[in-house]
């Protein structure tokens, strides 16, 4: 019996590194709840998002008001809450890892150290998060970046 559940343990620790070593061109929506649309192209044309959906990169996240969501990007997860606005810029020239773009509103990002081979950075137009592998919240208020580290290190 403790053979079995050693397996299975394995097993799922085995797939939640696969999966955790996506980039962000693997990201999708995990869960979403109220007003929360896509962007595509430049400007964005915005449309409805789908639970489940793949989101590609140079796609933009819009949440409305009262809405959340929840997208699985590379080693990591971002819930995005109320009135926030998130880019996942086209791959970047010489970065393996995740880059997102957080231009408006506020999130909490979960990143898994151990899947967190190729980096995890959250871009503002006020400050550049270099995530080590960590728990922590990012809000921005009128030109002024706030960063909450609950578990781990930032740069």
């Amino acid at each position: 019996m403790r053979s079995i559940l050693t397996r299975a343990l394995m097993l799922a620790g085995l797939l939640w590194l696969v999966a955790g070593s996506a980039h962000a061109g693997d990201a999708r929506i995990v869960t979403l709840a109220g007003e929360v649309e896509i962007g595509t192209g430049d400007p964005p044309r915005w449309r409805a998002a789908q639970q489940g959906e793949p989101l590609a990169p140079g796609s933009a996240i819009r949440v409305g008001p009262g809405a959340r969501v929840e997208l699985q990007l590379g080693a990591g997860t971002v819930r995005l809450y109320e009135n926030s606005l998130l880019r996942l810029p086209p791959a970047a020239a010489g970065h393996e890892g995740t880059v997102v773009e957080l231009e408006e509103g506020g999130s909490l990002f979960d990143v898994d150290p151990a899947a967190n081979r190729d980096g995890f950075e959250v871009r503002t137009p006020e400050a550049v998060v270099i995530v080590k592998g960590t728990r922590f919240s990012l809000a921005l208020d009128d030109g002024t970046a706030s960063v909450s580290v609950f578990r781990g290190l930032v740069a």
